[in-house]
């Protein structure tokens, strides 16, 4: 996979052949549908293969990453330590700016992420972004149109292959905008299977260009190792 780096879930790789370099990917989905741990999953990966990552935190202090990394047998200090990580509060950020709009009197308002970006390293391989929600909170469709095709672009400008995570309130008030501006997008669900009258979950592989990509829902769980691929359904 010389053109393409490792998502971290072999049975995910198995499908898709990992995620082209140097590219932007949106994953998607509902509260508790596994959004983070699939980043979890890539920056563990990148980590192993040496590669320099940058995980932008906006609903979580890094310290509650770290500890739901754990959880899944990922040490992320071991990779802060040598360099290869950096996980910056940008949640601390938002809550300053909060308080400040509320001093003075003024509604907290984003109309760009540059901001946020330009605490990126110039030289990192992997940027994930969890959860881009939070920096959008009252922005119009077509701004976050703009907004995520100036990220991406920058993005692409320093090389790095990137994971942007978007919660399902956002997809759902700007109608699934931000992905158009993406290489890549993977909805996470969970659904009755009207079968076993059980609740399973489920990733729909909304696109990757340039790569084939099964049709059909992808069934998988959430183990003490992380996310687990089972097998495909209708």
């Amino acid at each position: 996979m010389d053109d393409r780096l490792s998502t971290g879930i072999p049975g995910l790789d198995d499908l898709i052949n990992g995620y082209p370099k140097e590219k932007t990917i949106l994953i998607t989905g509902s509260p508790g549908s596994g959004k983070t741990i699939m980043a979890l999953h890539f920056v563990v990966a990148a980590c192993k293969k040496g590669l320099t990552c940058t995980y932008l935190a906006t609903e979580e202090s890094p310290e509650d990453i770290k500890k739901q990394a754990e959880c899944f047998g990922w040490d992320l200090n071991e990779y802060e330590k040598t360099g290869q990580l950096k996980i910056l509060n940008v949640l601390e950020r938002q809550v300053k700016a909060a308080k400040d709009s509320a001093k003075y009197g003024s509604p907290m308002e984003i109309t760009t992420f540059m901001p946020f970006y330009n605490r990126i390293p110039a030289e990192t391989d992997i940027v994930v972004l969890d959860n881009i929600g939070s920096l959008a909170v009252g922005m119009k469709a077509e701004v976050l149109r703009a907004q995520m095709d100036l990220l991406v672009y920058k993005l692409s400008e320093i090389g790095a292959t990137s994971m942007v995570v978007a919660d399902e309130a956002l997809s759902e008030r700007t109608h699934d905008v931000v992905m158009y501006s993406v290489y890549g997008a993977i909805k996470l669900m969970r659904r009755e299977n009207p079968f076993t009258n059980k609740r399973e979950r489920v990733m729909d592989l909304v696109k990757l260009r340039t790569s084939k990509i099964p049709l059909e829902y992808i069934l998988f769980d959430i183990t003490s190792q992380g996310i687990k691929v089972i097998s495909t359904t209708n």
